[in-house]
């Protein structure tokens, strides 16, 4: 496994989903499968994913000027 490349704001694989952008800053294939680091810009009101589990990784949020809403245990 090499190291991951430091990649600058605007840096980095961006695909369009909907109205909303994901751009890939470090994946998987770069940390043997460890983790990924992911900035998605969501558009105000858009529904971010569908309830999900993950059984092999964590999910981690940073959030900035948003409110926002999630489902855990099944309790919103």
């Amino acid at each position: 496994m090499s190291l991951p490349g430091v990649l600058m704001p605007g840096e980095g694989e961006s695909v369009v989903v909907g109205n909303s952008s994901c751009t890939f800053k470090v994946t998987g294939q770069e940390t043997n499968g460890h983790f990924g680091i992911f900035k998605f810009t969501l558009n105000p009101a858009t529904p971010a994913f569908n309830p999900h589990i993950h059984k092999q990784m964590v999910e981690i949020f940073m959030c900035w000027r948003v409110k926002l809403s999630y489902l855990l245990m099944g309790k919103r």
